[in-house]
């Protein structure tokens, strides 16, 4: 299942080394061997689950990850490094699999999901 849950630019500096601007923050995700996907930004997932990017996926910035999954590298993904941020340790109980042809800049993790805004449904604008 892919829930798209935004398409933002929102810029955020860090003081010591990465000035990461986020692109797209999705819910749910995946790249998969029939369905590739290309970012030409960076990607930040809300949710600690198990996250894979198969072959020919493509991150072109930063992939930003909540808690301290375990990252596994599997054949020959092209992928710059992991930093740790200052934001919460957990969730630890999932796994960020880069597989052989992936492409991500850096793995970012602990960054604290950014808080979505509840969309209410207005009474009698027509739409369901």
């Amino acid at each position: 299942m892919s829930t798209l849950l935004a398409l933002l630019a929102i810029s955020c500096s860090s003081p010591h080394l990465l000035s990461v601007m986020i692109l797209l923050i999705g819910q749910h995700w995946s790249a998969t061997p029939h369905d590739q996907r290309e970012i030409d930004g960076s990607l930040q997932l809300l949710t600690g689950e198990s996250f894979a990017v198969n072959g020919g996926g493509l991150v072109s910035r930063d992939l930003l990850v909540p808690g301290t999954p375990t990252v596994r590298s599997n054949g020959n993904p092209t992928f710059a490094g992991i930093y740790d941020t200052a934001g919460a340790v957990a969730p630890t109980n999932y796994t960020l699999t880069l597989n052989s042809g992936a492409l991500v800049r850096y793995v970012l993790r602990r960054v604290d999901p950014l808080a979505m805004p509840i969309v209410t449904h207005r009474s009698g604008d027509g739409h369901a």
